[in-house]
Protein backbone atom coordinates (compact mmCIF):
# COMPACT_ATOMS: atom_id res chain seq x y z
CA UNK A 1 0.00 0.00 0.00
CA UNK A 2 1.20 3.58 -0.72
CA UNK A 3 2.33 6.27 1.71
CA UNK A 4 -0.23 9.08 2.09
CA UNK A 5 1.56 12.05 2.63
CA UNK A 6 0.44 15.64 4.20
CA UNK A 7 0.91 18.20 1.64
CA UNK A 8 2.15 20.57 3.73
CA UNK A 9 4.79 18.57 5.93
CA UNK A 10 6.61 15.86 5.51
CA UNK A 11 4.56 13.37 7.18
CA UNK A 12 3.39 10.18 5.87
CA UNK A 13 0.32 8.07 6.46
CA UNK A 14 -0.57 4.26 5.87
CA UNK A 15 -4.61 4.69 6.36
CA UNK A 16 -6.32 7.65 4.86
CA UNK A 17 -8.62 8.48 8.28
CA UNK A 18 -4.85 9.05 9.88
CA UNK A 19 -4.54 11.37 6.98
CA UNK A 20 -7.77 13.17 7.39
CA UNK A 21 -6.86 12.90 11.34
CA UNK A 22 -3.58 14.65 11.10
CA UNK A 23 -4.91 17.47 8.17
CA UNK A 24 -8.15 18.70 10.81
CA UNK A 25 -5.71 18.67 13.65
CA UNK A 26 -2.84 20.95 11.69
CA UNK A 27 -5.29 22.67 9.65
CA UNK A 28 -3.29 20.85 6.62
CA UNK A 29 -6.17 21.24 4.19
CA UNK A 30 -5.62 22.20 0.56
CA UNK A 31 -8.40 24.35 -0.03
CA UNK A 32 -9.90 25.80 -3.24
CA UNK A 33 -9.40 30.27 -3.17
CA UNK A 34 -12.96 30.36 -5.01
CA UNK A 35 -14.79 27.98 -3.22
CA UNK A 36 -13.48 27.01 0.13
CA UNK A 37 -13.50 23.44 -0.71
CA UNK A 38 -11.05 21.55 1.27
CA UNK A 39 -8.66 18.76 -0.73
CA UNK A 40 -6.00 16.17 0.88
CA UNK A 41 -4.52 16.08 -1.58
CA UNK A 42 -2.74 18.59 -4.80
CA UNK A 43 -4.04 15.58 -7.42
CA UNK A 44 -7.38 16.56 -5.78
CA UNK A 45 -7.21 20.01 -6.33
CA UNK A 46 -6.18 19.98 -9.22
CA UNK A 47 -9.33 17.76 -10.36
CA UNK A 48 -11.73 20.23 -9.11
CA UNK A 49 -9.94 23.48 -10.54
CA UNK A 50 -9.78 21.98 -13.56
CA UNK A 51 -13.47 20.61 -13.28
CA UNK A 52 -14.39 23.87 -11.86
CA UNK A 53 -11.79 26.70 -13.83
CA UNK A 54 -10.70 27.98 -10.18
CA UNK A 55 -7.46 28.65 -11.38
CA UNK A 56 -6.14 32.09 -11.35
CA UNK A 57 -3.95 32.54 -14.80
CA UNK A 58 -1.63 34.33 -15.67
CA UNK A 59 -2.79 36.51 -18.74
CA UNK A 60 1.10 36.34 -20.08
CA UNK A 61 2.13 32.65 -20.21
CA UNK A 62 -0.84 31.18 -19.40
CA UNK A 63 0.49 29.46 -15.86
CA UNK A 64 -1.64 28.32 -13.77
CA UNK A 65 -1.55 28.94 -10.04
CA UNK A 66 -4.05 27.82 -7.05
CA UNK A 67 -3.97 31.10 -4.93
CA UNK A 68 -3.90 34.59 -6.06
CA UNK A 69 -0.42 35.19 -3.82
CA UNK A 70 0.98 32.47 -6.14
CA UNK A 71 -0.07 34.01 -9.62
CA UNK A 72 0.85 37.53 -7.94
CA UNK A 73 4.17 36.07 -6.86
CA UNK A 74 4.90 34.32 -10.45
CA UNK A 75 4.11 38.04 -11.90
CA UNK A 76 7.29 39.89 -9.98
CA UNK A 77 9.59 36.91 -10.30
CA UNK A 78 8.50 36.65 -14.24
CA UNK A 79 8.05 40.58 -14.73
CA UNK A 80 4.26 39.35 -16.20
CA UNK A 81 2.79 42.87 -14.24
CA UNK A 82 -1.00 43.93 -15.60
CA UNK A 83 -0.24 47.36 -16.55
CA UNK A 84 -2.83 50.20 -16.83
CA UNK A 85 -3.67 51.39 -20.42
CA UNK A 86 -3.42 55.03 -19.81
CA UNK A 87 -0.27 55.45 -17.80
CA UNK A 88 1.61 52.34 -18.35
CA UNK A 89 1.90 51.65 -14.24
CA UNK A 90 2.45 48.27 -13.62
CA UNK A 91 0.00 46.14 -10.78
CA UNK A 92 0.42 42.58 -9.66
CA UNK A 93 -2.82 42.13 -9.11
CA UNK A 94 -6.18 42.88 -11.07
CA UNK A 95 -7.79 44.04 -7.69
CA UNK A 96 -4.78 46.35 -7.33
CA UNK A 97 -5.14 47.47 -11.26
CA UNK A 98 -8.63 48.39 -10.79
CA UNK A 99 -8.32 51.06 -7.87
CA UNK A 100 -6.25 52.56 -9.81
CA UNK A 101 -8.38 52.83 -12.82
CA UNK A 102 -10.88 53.70 -10.26
CA UNK A 103 -9.08 56.36 -8.31
CA UNK A 104 -7.74 57.80 -11.83
CA UNK A 105 -10.48 57.57 -14.15
CA UNK A 106 -8.36 55.40 -16.18
CA UNK A 107 -10.96 52.99 -18.03
CA UNK A 108 -10.79 51.59 -21.31
CA UNK A 109 -14.75 52.37 -22.09
CA UNK A 110 -16.74 50.52 -24.43
CA UNK A 111 -18.60 53.70 -26.43
CA UNK A 112 -21.57 51.33 -27.09
CA UNK A 113 -22.35 49.76 -23.92
CA UNK A 114 -20.32 52.29 -21.24
CA UNK A 115 -18.84 49.36 -20.01
CA UNK A 116 -15.63 50.05 -18.56
CA UNK A 117 -12.62 47.25 -18.89
CA UNK A 118 -9.21 47.06 -17.45
CA UNK A 119 -7.14 47.66 -20.94
CA UNK A 120 -8.13 48.28 -24.29
CA UNK A 121 -7.30 44.89 -25.30
CA UNK A 122 -9.73 43.73 -23.24
CA UNK A 123 -12.04 46.26 -24.41
CA UNK A 124 -11.65 45.48 -28.46
CA UNK A 125 -12.26 41.58 -27.11
CA UNK A 126 -15.39 42.73 -25.80
CA UNK A 127 -16.25 44.91 -28.95
CA UNK A 128 -15.57 42.35 -31.16
CA UNK A 129 -17.88 39.77 -29.55
CA UNK A 130 -20.35 42.04 -29.21
CA UNK A 131 -20.09 43.96 -32.71
CA UNK A 132 -19.53 46.95 -31.01
CA UNK A 133 -17.87 48.94 -33.80
CA UNK A 134 -18.42 52.63 -35.51
CA UNK A 135 -18.69 51.83 -39.05
CA UNK A 136 -17.48 54.77 -42.21
CA UNK A 137 -20.15 55.53 -43.95
CA UNK A 138 -18.53 54.96 -47.29
CA UNK A 139 -16.25 51.82 -46.86
CA UNK A 140 -16.24 48.54 -44.61
CA UNK A 141 -13.91 50.27 -41.91
CA UNK A 142 -14.81 50.23 -38.52
CA UNK A 143 -13.74 52.18 -35.75
CA UNK A 144 -13.67 51.65 -31.59
CA UNK A 145 -14.02 55.15 -31.17
CA UNK A 146 -16.82 57.57 -33.03
CA UNK A 147 -14.22 60.33 -32.74
CA UNK A 148 -11.43 58.01 -35.00
CA UNK A 149 -14.38 57.43 -37.61
CA UNK A 150 -15.69 60.97 -37.65
CA UNK A 151 -11.84 61.74 -38.03
CA UNK A 152 -11.43 58.80 -41.36
CA UNK A 153 -14.47 60.08 -42.90
CA UNK A 154 -13.10 63.57 -42.66
CA UNK A 155 -9.65 62.71 -43.76
CA UNK A 156 -10.93 60.47 -46.60
CA UNK A 157 -13.86 62.77 -47.42
CA UNK A 158 -16.65 59.78 -46.87
CA UNK A 159 -19.53 61.84 -45.97
CA UNK A 160 -21.52 61.38 -49.17
CA UNK A 161 -21.17 57.78 -50.36
CA UNK A 162 -24.19 55.89 -48.54
CA UNK A 163 -23.27 52.43 -49.63
CA UNK A 164 -21.94 50.87 -46.50
CA UNK A 165 -23.26 51.62 -43.00
CA UNK A 166 -23.72 49.65 -39.42
CA UNK A 167 -24.72 46.18 -40.79
CA UNK A 168 -26.93 45.48 -38.23
CA UNK A 169 -29.69 48.50 -38.63
CA UNK A 170 -31.41 49.54 -41.56
CA UNK A 171 -31.33 52.00 -43.18
CA UNK A 172 -28.32 53.57 -43.35
CA UNK A 173 -27.81 57.06 -41.28
CA UNK A 174 -27.79 60.69 -42.94
CA UNK A 175 -24.79 61.58 -40.31
CA UNK A 176 -22.47 59.57 -37.86
CA UNK A 177 -24.14 61.54 -34.84
CA UNK A 178 -27.56 59.92 -36.35
CA UNK A 179 -26.07 56.73 -36.50
CA UNK A 180 -24.51 57.22 -32.95
CA UNK A 181 -27.80 58.07 -31.22
CA UNK A 182 -29.54 55.25 -33.07
CA UNK A 183 -26.79 52.73 -31.75
CA UNK A 184 -27.21 54.22 -28.36
CA UNK A 185 -30.58 54.49 -28.08
CA UNK A 186 -31.52 50.65 -29.28
CA UNK A 187 -28.41 48.96 -28.16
Amino acid sequence: MPALECPHCDQTFRRPKARENHLDAFGHWLECDFCDDQFSSYKSLDQHCDAKNHWHICNACGYKYYNDEDLKYHRIEMEHFLNCSYCDKKFTTWKALGQHCDAKDHWARCFQCFNDFHNFDSRKSHMDQEGHWFYCASCPMGFHHPNNRQRHQVENNHWGNWRFHDPKHYPPYISAGEQQYHLVRDG
